[in-house]
């Protein structure tokens, strides 16, 4: 199948500080980021990479239609996948020949929308928490606002222990958090305004379906901290993630001494009662920038209906906005006002505003280059902003609930070989149709990835060694050297005979390619990936 052209926060650590500083919001290129772009259309059983020529260069084939959905650290698909409850239900993990490594579904309430890996290989999900009508009053919300069944939030991380198990390591809920000022005679019963850190447990004043709406989760492993975008709230919500799950359930604990409460939140200063514009309006896919990245450590997301708050009609926009945070990782706000920023760091809406719009679904993420891409879910436009706001790069995508670009090239069939019974693990390269027919070479070195070996402006991710040094006659790697095909893709591999890897347990070969113009300079260099000698 093709997909036709149609036309982290900076204060915690010195390297975000840095690039917030030398790399702002808005720094642009006229050129796209290089990388595959990852989609996985919710009107369609499939999963794809799509390339710089916006070809598909490969694809899954899947059992069930999917909501959000990843490229794991190994290049596997982690995807939230719809079962009978029409956000989500499950997440499963793919390999690239689409094999199922593993299958997910909570023991309570739905899994739904979002999830995000951890560094550690944990996922967390958004999952529902019902709460009957009867305790919904007991809390203290009017009962002529409540249905029968209330589908609250919380957020479970689970640490996958089997093809189909996990285990919950850590929870957060929003009914423990609450705050409200209807009934003195009820639990958490206060000023609103003055527990910003808490949910008003009668806002909105009307519900239907998800209460909050969880759809959007990042993580920020410098501050350890959880981002939520919570669209029926229009607001995104920041928490500690470094609290135990009991701590998660009270005011004390964690990094920030604030155990589970809300450490931040921006987009509608309504929602706790304090005067203030609202910036966000039923806004998907909140995620921090990058170190590195320019607007590092600024939170950005795709803002559904901004055109309505801008009395522009139905418009959206890309919306960047910049958290007061300290070097602690703790948020500033004054007393009785809303939490800052007053306005975007950032933000796009089309020339005419109306031409861009998704009133659902929908993510933008920021580049390396500085470029952001926009998935615009309802348009079925998947694009990319470069310099002065102009599009560089962009394709059809059938109803994407998001959209994200990976720089990997090569993939791996498996991380370990047995020294014992040996075995094979296939390599597969995949540039895009615009190096077609380029000259690669694998190369594999024994002394790790870094720092590297830098050529001009590229730098391939091996230590020089004997084993890169052979790399070109070694029976380790057969098919080292070759051309592309048509597509920009190629297979190759490593190969360990039976019993030779015995003096070589434990070792860790890593593996790139690098890829050669006609007049063979280096024009490319790929990812590593390992390969790990066992017993």
């Amino acid at each position: 199948m093709r997909f036709p052209a149609t036309c982290v926060p900076a204060t915690t650590s010195f390297l975000w500080a840095v690039s917030a500083f030398l790399l702002p919001a808005g720094a642009q290129s006229p050129r796209p980021s290089a990388g595959l772009t990852f989609v996985d259309p919710m009107r369609l059983a499939t999963a794809s990479l799509v390339d710089s020529n916006s070809r598909t260069v490969h694809t899954w084939t899947t059992s069930a239609r999917g909501i959000a959905s990843y490229l794991d650290r190994k290049g596997n698909v982690l995807r939230v996948v719809k079962n009978s409850f029409s956000f989500g239900g499950t997440v499963e993990r793919l390999a690239l020949d689409g094999t199922r490594l593993w299958k997910y579904s909570p023991p309570f309430g739905n899994q739904h929308h979002d999830i995000h890996e951890l560094p550690n290989g944990n996922i967390l999900m958004a999952v529902t928490h019902d709460v009957s009508k009867a305790s919904a009053i007991a809390l203290g919300r009017d009962p002529k606002t409540v249905p029968e069944i209330v589908s609250a939030e919380r957020i479970i991380e689970v640490k996958p222990t089997g093809p189909t198990t996990g285990s919950i390591v850590w929870e957060w809920r929003v009914m423990d958090h609450l705050v409200q000022d209807f009934d003195s005679k009820k639990p958490n019963f206060g000023p609103v305004a003055q527990h910003p850190q808490r949910i008003d447990v009668n806002y909105p004043r009307s519900i239907g379906g998800l209460w909050q709406h969880l759809n959007g989760i990042d993580y920020n492993p410098q501050l350890d901290q959880v981002v939520l975008s919570c669209r029926n709230w229009s607001e995104c919500w920041v928490i500690d993630h470094s609290t135990t799950t009991t701590q998660a359930r009270g005011t004390t604990g964690g990094k920030s001494g604030k155990g589970g409460d809300l450490l931040y939140r921006w987009g509608n200063p309504a929602a706790y009662k304090t005067a203030g514009t609202q910036q966000l309006h039923s806004q998907h896919d909140v995620n921090w920038i990058w170190p590195g990245y320019p607007g590092a450590g600024n939170l950005i997301c795709f803002n559904n209906k901004r055109g309505l708050l801008l009395k522009l009609g139905d418009a959206s926009a890309v919306t960047e906005f910049a958290p007061p945070i300290d070097h602690n990782g703790n948020y500033s706000r004054a007393v009785g006002k809303a939490f800052g920023p007053a306005a975007p760091a950032w933000e796009y809406l089309a020339a005419k505003p109306t031409d861009f719009y998704s009133a659902v679904v929908s993510s933008a993420v920021r580049l390396v280059n500085g470029n952001t891409l926009v998935c615009s879910g309802t348009q079925d436009h998947v694009f990319e902003l470069g310099a002065s706001n102009k599009i560089v790069w962009q394709a059809t995508v059938p109803m994407p609930f998001k959209a994200r670009r990976y720089e990997r090239t090569l993939w791996a069939s498996d991380e370990k070989v047995s020294a014992t019974s040996g075995g094979r693990i296939d390599f597969d390269l995949m540039a895009g149709t615009a190096w077609a027919n380029q000259v690669y070479i694998m190369l594999g070195s024994a002394s790790g990835t870094k720092p590297g070996i830098n050529v001009g402006p590229f730098t391939i991710p091996l230590n020089l060694d004997v084993y890169l040094l052979s790399s070109l006659q070694s029976p380790l790697l057969p098919k080292s050297i070759g051309k592309l095909d048509a597509t920009g893709n190629a297979q190759a591999g490593f190969v360990l005979p039976a019993s030779i890897g015995l003096p070589f347990l434990g070792l860790t070969l890593n593996h790139a390619h690098v890829l050669l113009d006609s007049g063979l300079a280096l024009r490319r260099a790929s990812n590593a990936v390992p390969v790990t000698i066992v017993k």
